[in-house]
């Protein structure tokens, strides 16, 4: 799905940061705080 979503370019916070925090290594607190601030 990741790799889906950047070919074509949508733009989808929330699954762009989970796949971070699970294989990038981002921290959970920082990734949803970045959520928090697009959505919000």
């Amino acid at each position: 799905m990741f790799i889906i979503n950047k070919e074509v370019m949508a733009d989808m916070p929330i699954a762009s940061t989970v796949y971070n925090i699970l294989w990038n290594g981002l921290q959970a607190r920082e990734g949803f705080e970045g959520i928090e601030e697009v959505l919000v």
